[in-house]
């Protein structure tokens, strides 16, 4: 498989969740990702779906019986037939842990808490923050604008 892929523009379910030790659940939750390019979702809202949340129990349940101990995600797309296919099962936080956290949601901080014997650091759902959008842009920046900024404060591309 090839360092750097994606399925492009495609929109998929993730299921994540963590498993801590002694096999005990620590969270379970679903985002929905949109505008996929170059293997990173520019679109990610929290998800509710009682089939969803079903299969993600059935994962974790199955992942902590063969002994998975940690983060895990499942990507969920739908077939031309209209059926749910999981297309990447990971044993890891995803690229989206940041945005999760923007979303409100601590899964990097809860998955640790329950490895130190903290207990169950509760996740929670901000209301008004219910999509994040991430986007890559160039910025291009002239030499002289930079020298100008450092020498003078002032942003500038006019030679003085």
């Amino acid at each position: 498989m090839p360092i750097g892929w994606s399925l492009p523009n495609i929109e998929y379910i993730g299921l994540h969740g963590c498993i801590g030790p002694c096999s005990k659940v620590a969270e379970l939750f679903c985002t929905h990702h949109s505008e996929s390019k170059l293997g990173r979702s520019e679109r990610v809202q929290l998800f509710r779906s009682l089939e969803a949340e079903r299969i993600l129990q059935s994962y974790a349940v199955a992942l902590g019986a063969v002994g998975w101990r940690g983060p895990f995600n499942i990507q969920l797309g739908e077939t031309l037939d209209g059926d749910i296919l999981a297309f990447e099962v990971n044993g890891r936080f995803t690229g989206s842990s940041a945005t999760l956290g923007a979303l409100g949601l601590h899964f990097v901080l809860s998955a640790i808490a329950s490895f130190l014997g903290q207990g169950k650091s509760e996740l929670r759902y901000l209301a008004e923050i219910q999509r994040v959008d991430k986007r890559l842009r160039d910025w291009p920046m002239s030499n002289l604008a930079i020298d100008s900024l450092i020498k003078h404060g002032v942003w500038t591309d006019k030679e003085e």
